[in-house]
């Protein structure tokens, strides 16, 4: 019968866990461990050897000025607003001699709206 009465020892790790947690406040070290294909999340003071702190990256500084209408590519590109009409054969064209200039070989290049 006493062993009836004794709580486990899984239940008794729980309410170790529970009084652990209980305070938010407090600060908690886990650590990732990962062997083959499964991983688990320790307590710091479960894990052999030693745990180093890792902090997040520093913030990134905002980016630099973008250069208006897209740069120089986007720049080159307007040359259809200087003109009234642009025939398929001129874009195509222009798109090459683009393609040339800018040091883009390869492909194969999609057009967007």
């Amino acid at each position: 019968m006493a062993a009836c009465a004794s709580t486990t020892p899984l239940q008794q790790r729980w309410e170790e866990a529970e009084a652990e947690c209980g305070e938010a406040r407090e600060d908690a070290c886990v650590t990732l461990l990962c062997r083959d294909a499964l991983c688990g999340f320790y307590r710091c003071e479960d894990v052999p050897g030693e745990v180093v702190l890792a902090r997040g990256l520093p913030p990134r500084p905002p980016p630099m000025a973008v250069a208006p209408a897209g740069g120089d590519w986007n720049q080159a590109w307007q040359f259809h607003q200087r003109k009234t009409r642009c025939h398929s054969q001129e874009i195509y064209q222009h798109a090459g001699e683009l393609i040339y200039r800018f040091q883009l070989p390869g492909g194969p290049f999609q057009q967007y709206n």
